[in-house]
């Protein structure tokens, strides 16, 4: 999030508002493939700082992959046991989002009903009801980019009192109510769920950068973070198959209730398993 993102939800929720669902979201992706190539353009005029640069070679690369696996998972015994924590921990946290985060909307607009009761005997994009039910989220992105923005600053002050291990902790301990304030809130409680949510997202994304820079040494950074994404991008994808076949085999608030379970573990993994290092053990 940052203050050139702030004005999205208000030009999406103008084009679904006066051109409809379909229309609209057409005329946004025209405009972020127009900007996505202006970002392209722009980088063009980037200077490359390595020297002697190595051009690419499929074949290479591929034969490599094997290597890099290995090197990915052994990287984890030359890191303090800290890491390992912090690493689960994670996993579990964003294990947990996924299942739960593409389906905020879709319960938001049949379950909670923000807009009403939708006419299921007519398309989507005709229904009035579901129109609504946009207009109104389009508000809750408003609020929630805007109060991501204002909560920045002093989330950065917060860890640099309080250290890194405390706000991690605040950012699962914030996510608890933000979910429950959703599951079985209303129009009105969405609004404080979402800001709830936008500062644990802050907090616990912050803080784990900081901690895994202070806990990780700059020789192995690389790897770690090479072998993290791979883990992490493996159960995001499998948090999103559990929590659709959750959603529609059992019942909507199983994903979301199912992640309230997942992280009370991920806390006191935190707690009990991270040892924050000193200012002067922190490494470089």
């Amino acid at each position: 999030m940052s203050v050139s993102t702030t004005p999205a939800p208000a030009v999406a929720l103008f084009l679904v508002a006066n051109f409809g669902s379909i229309m609209g979201m057409r005329i946004a992706y025209v405009i972020v493939i127009a900007l996505f190539l202006c970002a392209a353009i722009l980088r063009l005029k980037l200077k490359e700082s390595i020297q002697n640069t190595e051009t690419p070679n499929l074949k290479k690369v591929l034969s490599s992959y094997p290597q890099a696996l290995t090197e990915g998972i052994s990287v984890w015994k030359k890191v303090p046991r800290s890491t390992i924590y912090l690493l689960i921990s994670s996993l579990l946290f964003r294990f947990a989002s996924t299942m739960t985060m593409p389906l905020l909307l879709v319960y938001a607009f049949y379950v909670m009903q923000i807009g009403g009761s939708p006419n299921l005997a007519i398309p989507p994009e005709q229904d009035p009801v579901l129109q609504l039910a946009r207009e109104k989220w389009g508000y809750v992105n408003i609020v929630l980019f805007i109060s991501m923005i204002f909560l920045s600053i002093p989330t950065g002050k917060i860890i640099d009192k309080m250290g890194r291990k405390k706000p991690l902790i605040l950012s699962g301990i914030f996510s608890i109510p933000a979910v429950i304030l959703f599951v079985y809130g209303n129009y009105v409680t969405l609004f404080l769920s979402l800001i709830l949510w936008g500062a644990s997202q802050l907090l616990g994304y912050s803080a784990f950068q900081a901690l895994f820079a202070d806990l990780v040494p700059q020789s192995q950074r690389g790897k770690v973070i090479g072998s993290m994404n791979f883990f992490t991008y493996l159960l995001m994808a499998a948090g999103g198959i559990l929590g659709g076949v959750l959603y529609d085999y059992v019942s909507p608030r199983t994903p979301f209730l199912l992640m309230l379970a997942l992280i009370v573990p991920s806390i006191i993994l935190i707690i009990y398993g991270i040892k924050e290092p000193k200012p002067e053990e922190r490494e470089d």
